[in-house]
């Protein structure tokens, strides 16, 4: 039986080998499994980050762009300028866009921004662009913006347009396009971390939009995460797949580790067993002899006697110890015997005779066949029956988990002290607060803190605001039992305990601990890394933004005759071409050099340069053979047969070199001349000083550049300096002037007028103060308030209409008898009104030319005059203007002497003196006129019935002599002309007795006739029912308008009807365009209180200002001479100032006149 045992256990250590081994196989597969999980799962999170990244990052300018219809609605962009200044505005803050232009309702793109870029797509039409029409004329027929598929741009390059509509009045007036290059827009939205460690797989349908790398075999195998993105009004397809080094990063080395482990452990288990099988077959030998007395309990039961031998026993404690038959194992096994350590077996024995009993003592045993367990005992010693009860519980994987437990934390705890990665392990509280449990070196290294001060910091104090705000939401997530929003891998930033902030990647997970959230984190110091990723962004940035807005020449040349191979738009333009490619075709460096030998000195030079030159200045032939200056650096290639590089036309900077010196030349000269006195102060400090303030302040200029400035400054002026150039060096603008006090050297105190602004010395930012020496000046200031005292007085004493004027023309001051005069108050008048405001056109004009005249010499020009005063009611006062200059200034007083009563008087008497000698005048030619006239106007028909009494004997004569001829006429010719003189001679006398009667009514009107009040429009409606058909034949419209509640008006209704009708016939005639018009409105007179206003107006030729002015005189007229005299404007103007009241009169040429008749309401009714 021995040997047949020997010969079972021979194959038991290679099964132990092969299951422990596969255990292990187990586990390591089980951690490639999750190593994949936590890879795909961190796939996904990145795929969601990618997608809401561009699907923000599109709908954010999109958005910004749209808002821009609001603005054009609005009129404030609806220009090419102030729309080129928004959209650069708004590309500078959102950075991807490629242009902001604005296409017109058909299609074509009219502005683009900026224009450099994306000059090759104005003025194209979209309508013929095979990829971007169909979603343009979508956009106009629904009014709702619409973004194109991946299409070729027409500035070059792939990329995508959106085309909003902007509406007004329901009518599209125009298109707001912004237009994304692709390339551009994904270098942009996605982070260099996301395209380095992952494949990024762009597509819009069926079409690819953009791929960040090609997949290998052993990414291919890898599922990719895939997200739809709402593009404006497209759904795009992302696809993200982990990049080789991801995935191969992903396995973890002590996945393998353990499996090297593992085989280790089971060889060295299966030849430990080898050793133990002739003790195992022992043991096995007595197994027989036990049995279990409790078949179906699921603990193991067993009872002791005093001795320690196993009175009885169940099926479960047998199996422990590899019994199946429950008899045979209390027969047989000697428990006792089975304890792993006797000293535990001794302290068990002891502590039950002690107290009686006890719970859960843990204990290893050993079975027959070698192997190794732990039971849980309980037992209680029953000292009448002489026994103990025991039961027994298998905790062996509990112990083997313990075991595992402990040698994991001791195998982590020394590839943590191990790692160069900072490793912290921290324990979340209920208060939020997080406690800090493990670092490793790496992490108190790193972070300066020992173990003992990170215990006692929250880790949030060390954070950076919004890494903390990170961490702040997963704590908060945690502690309401979410899933935390922390991902597996993040970037954040810290302080150290010196200050400094540094950056760490850090990888975290989460796990319960003592039934509290723990957490633990894995740290990689990437300061450096970011800090290179910074200026690498900034330098991609740069650098690109050079490339595309190239302002440089890129060429490459064949160096055996010059022929241009490659270049760029702006090299071909700096050699006066207007294409890239006519300049590649058509031009030749060699011949063009101006200095040939300069040709050769650039070979000898890229010899001395080891086939590289920099900064290589010559002068070559334009197109059109005018020379240029370039400055070029460039490269040889290996086999000498081309060169390439970069160059820019320097000719204006040459041009700038020599004006600058000339400048600084000129600037000292005029530094140096001028009487201002000049200081540059740069760091506090005096680095220049002209001569007038090297004079002004008594020191040398070793002592001033060596010397503080503020010295010199009165204690009053130090702070008030202080803050101007404060102000000039945040704003650079020039400062305002200021008034300061200083100090010379010999300690006289001087007042100064300064005035500063920033500029360059050096490359540094400087300021230059300018001042000039007022000390006199506020002297005379004082003096000059003293005396304008006494002054005032005098001014406001004049008697006489008086005005102060600036050099602009605005009235300054005005005494009160101006103000009484004009009808303005004084507030309303003193700075803000103008003087030509208080003088008629004619008079204002006059006034003017003056002023130009006395500016270039002052006894050129009267300094009186008469002119017209014109005040707010519109009345005119006729006066003497005197005007004088105030000693040392600008200003002018002016003194208005009102002469209105005088020169109405005066032209009362005149004209009544010219009325009464033209009347008799009139009257006398009238009547000499008349009965010659009469003669002659009532025998004209006497003659037509002379003639017709012989026309029988004449036409008789004529039957018998068929070629008559009468004065040289045929004879029906010559009865023609007779006829057609008589008619003729009667016109004649009929116009001649017109005029003399309209003589005769001119001298008529100035006769006295009634007045009384009358509703001003009963006199309208009896004009029009006299002349409105009339004047509706020669106008398309004819319009009239009365104001209700117009007070009555003192007139003879006849003379007024005349006026009116005068006037509108006028009009009539003057209607010379298609759409034609006379309008008469009769209203309130709101610039002249007490009078209402009667307005004709035409749009017709209007009156020339040359003819203006002599409209109202008598005889005047521009009408032929068989339509006119030239007298009714002047009766209309006649009658109307009998009336008390003015005719006047507005033109302009082309566009048609107004004549207003003003009348004063009857005394009643203007009250």
């Amino acid at each position: 039986m021995t040997g047949t045992r020997k010969n079972r256990h021979r194959w038991v250590p290679g099964a132990i080998f092969i299951l422990i081994f596969l255990v292990f196989v187990s586990i390591w597969g089980y951690g490639r499994h999750r190593e994949k999980e936590l890879l795909e799962a961190k796939t996904a999170i990145m795929a969601r980050q990618v997608a809401i990244r561009l699907e923000e990052y599109v709908s954010v300018r999109l958005n910004r762009v749209a808002e821009m219809r609001e603005l054009w609605l609005a009129g404030q962009i609806s220009s090419p300028a102030p729309f080129s200044r928004y959209a650069m505005n708004l590309q500078r803050q959102l950075s991807g866009l490629q242009a902001v232009n604005w296409v017109g309702p058909d299609g074509t793109i009219e502005w683009v921004v900026p224009e450099g870029p994306n000059r090759l797509a104005q003025g194209r039409n979209l309508k013929q662009h095979p990829g971007a029409a169909s979603t343009f004329l979508a956009a106009a027929e629904t009014g709702q913006m619409r973004l194109t598929p991946p299409i070729e741009l027409l500035q070059g390059g792939r990329g995508i347009a959106a085309y909003i509509p902007v509406i007004e009045g329901g009518q599209t007036i125009g298109f707001l396009n912004p237009v994304f290059r692709i390339d551009t827009l994904m270098e942009d939205a996605l982070a260099k971390g996301v395209r380095d460690h992952f494949a990024v797989t762009i597509s819009d349908g069926d079409q690819p939009v953009w791929a960040s790398a090609s997949l290998t075999p052993l990414m291919a195998a890898f599922a990719s995460e895939t997200q739809t993105i709402n593009v404006g009004n497209r759904l795009w397809k992302l696809a993200l797949t982990p990049s080789e080094k991801m995935i191969r990063g992903a396995h973890s080395a002590m996945a393998h580790l353990a499996l090297f482990f593992g085989f280790l452990l089971a060889v060295g288990l299966a030849l430990v067993y080898t050793l133990l099988v002739k003790r195992e077959d022992q043991l096995a030998e007595s197994e027989a002899r036990y049995r279990t007395l409790f078949h179906n309990a699921q603990a193991g039961l067993l009872r002791l006697s005093p001795d320690g031998r196993i009175v009885d026993a169940n099926r479960t404690i047998a199996a422990h110890f590899g019994y199946d038959d429950p008899e045979r194992f209390v027969r047989e096994f000697d428990f006792a015997a089975h304890w792993a350590d006797a000293g535990e077996r001794m302290g068990f024995e002891r502590t039950l005779a002690e107290r009686g009993e006890i719970q859960g003592f843990d204990a290893l045993f050993n079975t027959e066949n070698g192997r190794s367990f732990w039971l849980r005992l309980s037992a209680r010693l029953f000292s009448e029956a002489g026994h103990v009860e025991c039961v027994a519980i298998d905790v062996s994987q509990q112990k083997q988990a313990e075991r595992a437990l402990m040698e994991s934390e001791r195998k982590f705890r020394a590839l943590a002290e191990s790692t160069s990665a900072a490793i912290v392990i921290g324990k979340l509280t209920q208060d939020g607060r997080s406690t800090t449990l493990f670092a490793n070196r790496a992490a108190v290294e790193s972070s300066g803190y020992t173990m003992e001060e990170m215990g006692a910091i929250d880790s949030l104090e060390l954070l950076h605001p919004d890494s903390a705000a990170i961490i702040r939401a997963w704590r908060e997530a945690a502690l309401r039992g979410e899933q935390p929003p922390i991902p597996p891998s993040s970037e954040l930033q810290y302080r150290t305990k010196s200050g400094e902030w540094r950056w760490i990647e850090t990888s975290s997970g989460d796990f319960e601990l003592d039934g509290e959230r723990a957490w633990v984190s894995t740290h990689f110091d990437v300061t450096e890394r970011k800090r290179a990723e910074e200026a690498l962004r900034i330098s991609e940035a740069k650098y690109r933004n050079i490339f595309e807005n190239a302002q440089v020449g890129l060429f490459r040349i064949r160096t055996s005759d010059g022929k241009v191979l490659e270049s760029n738009p702006t090299m071909a333009k700096f050699y006066g071409y207007d294409s890239r490619e006519q300049f590649v075709a058509e031009y030749y460096m060699a011949p063009n050099w101006v200095v040939p030998a300069e040709r050769e000195r650039l070979y000898a030079e890229f010899a001395r340069g080891r086939g590289q030159v920099n900064n290589f200045e010559a002068q070559f032939y334009r197109k059109d053979k005018t020379p240029i200056w370039v400055r070029f650096s460039a490269t040889l290639s290996p086999d000498k047969t081309y060169l390439e590089g970069v160059g820019i036309e320097i000719t204006e900077e040459k041009e700038t070199a020599r004006a600058l010196v000339e400048s600084e030349q000129r600037f000292r000269a005029l530094a140096d001349s001028t009487s201002a006195v000049i200081f540059i102060f740069k760091n506090d400090r005096i680095v220049y000083a002209n001569q007038a303030a090297l004079k002004s302040s008594g020191y040398t200029w070793d002592e001033l550049r060596t010397m503080d400035p503020g010295r010199m400054l009165h204690p009053d002026s130090i702070a008030e300096i202080a803050r101007l150039q404060t102000e000039c060096q945040q704003t650079g603008a020039q400062s305002e002037p200021i008034e300061i006090k200083v100090f010379s050297k010999s300690g006289e105190l001087r007042h100064v007028e300064s005035t500063s602004a920033v500029m360059l010395v050096d490359g540094e930012e400087a300021v230059i103060s300018t001042n000039f020496d007022i000390t006199e000046r506020k002297r005379a200031e004082q003096a000059l308030r003293e005396s304008e005292a006494s002054y005032r007085t005098i001014f406001e004493t004049t008697g006489t209409a008086t005005m102060m004027v600036d050099e602009g023309g605005i009235v300054t001051l005005a005494n009160a008898e101006f103000a009484a005069l004009t009808g303005w108050n004084r507030a309303e008048i003193e700075g803000r009104m103008s003087w030509t405001a208080f003088f008629a056109p004619d008079s204002a004009r006059a006034m003017q030319e003056y002023k130009k005249r006395r500016d270039r010499d002052p006894a050129s020009a009267p300094n009186q005059y008469e002119v017209k005063l014109v005040d707010r009611a519109g009345r005119v006062h006729e006066g003497l203007l005197l005007v004088g200059l105030v000693p040392g200034t600008t200003m002018r007083v002016a003194s208005f002497l009102d002469l209105t009563a005088r020169k109405q008087a005066e032209r009362q008497m005149l004209r009544a003196d010219k009325m009464a000698a033209l009347g008799q005048i009139i009257a006398g030619v009238a009547h000499e006129i008349n009965n010659p006239n009469n003669f002659i106007y009532f025998n004209l028909p006497i003659l037509k019935r002379y003639i017709e009494a012989i026309r029988p004997w004449l036409d008789e004569a004529a039957q018998r002599r068929p070629d008559l001829m009468l004065l040289n006429m045929p004879y029906e010719a010559f009865l023609e002309d007779l006829h057609k003189l008589i008619d003729n001679m009667q016109h004649g006398s009929r116009r001649i007795t017109g005029i003399v009667s309209e003589l005769k009514d001119y001298i008529r009107s100035h006769e006295v006739e009634e007045r009384r009040p009358q509703p001003l429009g009963h006199a309208i409606d009896h004009v029009m029912s006299l002349v409105g058909k009339q004047v509706g034949k020669t106008v398309k419209r004819m319009e009239v308008e009365v104001e209700e509640g117009l007070p009555p008006v003192m007139m003879n209704e006849g003379k007024i009807e005349q006026v009116l009708i005068n006037l509108i016939i006028n009009a009539g005639q003057a209607a010379d365009k298609d759409d034609s018009f006379v309008r008469l409105k009769a209203r309130r007179a709101e610039t002249a209180p007490g009078f209402v206003a009667v307005d004709i107006a035409d749009n017709g030729a209007g009156i020339a200002p040359e003819i203006l002015s002599k409209i109202f005189d008598p005889f005047f007229t521009t009408k032929s001479r068989d339509q006119g005299t030239g007298l009714g404007l002047a009766i209309c103007q006649r009658i109307v100032e009998e009336h008390g009241g003015r005719i006047a009169v507005e033109s302009d040429v082309g566009r048609g006149t107004t004549f207003t008749v003003f009348l004063p309401v009857h005394a009643e009714g203007a009250a």
